[in-house]
């Protein structure tokens, strides 16, 4: 009984013996929380070499270091001892030294200075010699020059506001200046006047604001509306004038929430309106997109031998269908759009060589994001053919009839900003 009895007391001592361990070693240390875990990772990360995304408005801090007053000119250093020297002297042993051109001011040979430089940046020294004469240091990258504090602040820049508002930079800008510089907001834009170190500043500011150009995504509907459908729209405006003049096919815009969606409500029941043709095009503030939709008709290329015979050696090709040239511009409401839509079909052949219409418009629109803008003016027309008389012999006994169908397009395009420079 004995012997039984100590076999099953070993096992709870062994069990024992093993958790007191695991609480002894719990004691020591514990897990870490998450927000340890990520900051680990993350250092961890970075060691093999991968970089954190930077998120909308953040500064890299290695960006902010680089903006060092003593580098903005990217000379080289200085090392001089004076003790009671005239300052034109000084200015050019610095300019010897870092080897540029000076234009030294005049100054009186009574004009000293005392001062003592070890591998000192060269702008810095610059600078303290242009305040203890009581001027301003410009460098354009060849010549360095003396200026007068009047003279120094006739210069500005314009900036765009970036993904801040503009009352915000202004109030950023005023306070990473002096006292002599000038801040203004006109509209989405910043306008900086003052010496040409303030104006360097402002740039190596700017260099960290989302200022790119506006993307615009265009929607574009192209609708076949009946003539009757498109005066009940009110779109066949009239214009009168003192001598008769009165134009009632006249290329006209509406830019109205509610004739779009009666438009698009009419083509879902395909009544006085058909949908055409649908687009998506992306233009770049400042620069011009196209896009084409169709086909493309070849025209046969012929050659005639001396004895008479005409074959056909190869085809050139003449585009059909629905094209759209865009040019944004940027303004204060919004985007200036230049639209040039086009249509173009084959409405018959002569002699194998087809017969294309082609109408186009030209508008010059501003647009808000968000906003529809309707282009009339373009028309199509399609033409068919039948042949009625006898079954065999229509050619030669029968009568062609045909129907030709004039349709008013209506193009709908819609402007959507994908990125921009300020803040919805």
């Amino acid at each position: 009984m004995e012997r039984m009895r100590s076999y099953c007391i070993f096992p709870m001592i062994i069990a024992a013996w093993f958790l007191m361990h695991a609480m002894l070693i719990g004691c020591g240390s514990s897990a870490p929380s998450r927000s340890e875990w990520v900051q680990k990772r993350m250092s961890e990360l970075q060691l093999q070499g991968y970089s954190m995304p930077m998120l909308e408005g953040q500064v890299e801090a290695s960006k902010l270091l680089d903006q060092s007053i003593g580098s903005e000119w990217g000379l080289g250093v200085v090392s001089l001892d004076a003790f009671g020297t005239p300052v034109s002297q000084i200015i050019y042993e610095v300019a010897n030294q870092l080897e540029i051109s000076v234009l030294v001011p005049e100054l009186p040979s009574t004009k000293v200075m005392t001062a003592s430089y070890d591998q000192a940046p060269g702008q810095n020294v610059i600078e303290d010699l242009a305040a203890y004469i009581g001027m301003v240091a410009d460098y354009d990258g060849q010549t360095l020059r003396f200026l007068s504090q009047d003279r120094s602040t006739f210069d500005f820049i314009v900036l765009r506001s970036g993904y801040k508002p503009a009352s915000e930079l202004v109030q950023d800008l005023t306070g990473l200046l002096g006292s002599d510089a000038r801040v203004k907001a006109v509209d989405d834009r910043v306008i900086v006047s003052g010496t040409r170190r303030d104006l360097e500043q402002v740039k190596r500011f700017e260099k960290h604001l989302q200022t790119g150009p506006d993307g615009w995504q265009l929607n574009v509907r192209i609708v076949a509306v009946t003539e009757s459908f498109r005066r009940d729209l009110g779109l066949d405006w009239d214009l009168s004038a003192r001598g008769g003049l009165n134009v009632t096919e006249l290329s006209s815009i509406a830019t109205t929430q509610l004739v779009v969606q009666v438009v698009a409500e009419a083509t879902q029941i395909q009544s006085d309106a058909v949908l055409y043709n649908t687009a998506t095009l992306y233009v770049l503030e400042g620069s011009t997109s196209e896009i084409s939709q169709g086909r493309r008709v070849p025209v046969p290329r012929f050659s005639t031998s001396p004895e008479g015979t005409t074959t056909t050696v190869g085809y050139d090709y003449v585009d059909a269908g629905f094209s759209l040239k865009v040019a944004a511009e940027r303004v204060p409401a919004g985007v200036r759009l230049k639209l040039e839509p086009s249509i173009s079909n084959v409405v018959g052949f002569v002699q194998d060589a087809p017969i294309t219409e082609q109408s186009s418009v030209v508008a010059d629109v501003i647009m808000r994001d968000g906003e529809w803008v309707i282009i009339t003016g373009l028309s199509t027309e399609q033409t068919s053919s039948d042949y009625k008389g006898i079954p065999g012999m229509k050619r030669s006994f029968g009568t062609e009839s045909r129907l030709m169908d004039k349709s008013s397009l209506l193009v709908m395009v819609q402007a959507r900003r994908i990125f921009g420079t300020e803040s919805d």
